[in-house]
């Protein structure tokens, strides 16, 4: 949260979240058509990619990779 700019998101994003909580049921929709998915699970908080980038990349790259 120390990175400049990262509160204004956050705090874009918690103005905005009653948009968000509206999409629900469309966001479900569309993981529910999904022909395939990947799971990993890490120690993490809920800003994954600050933490754990290098790895998460190298996941996303492969899972979007073999299926081109």
């Amino acid at each position: 949260m120390s990175r400049p700019g990262n509160v204004d998101a956050q705090f874009a994003l918690f103005t905005d979240y009653a948009n968000h909580v509206a999409r629900f049921d469309e966001l479900a929709a569309y993981h529910r058509v999904l022909e395939r998915m990947g799971a990993h699970i890490y120690d993490g908080g809920h800003l994954l990619l600050e933490t754990h980038a290098a790895e998460c990349t190298q996941l996303m790259r492969a899972f979007v990779l073999d299926d081109a």
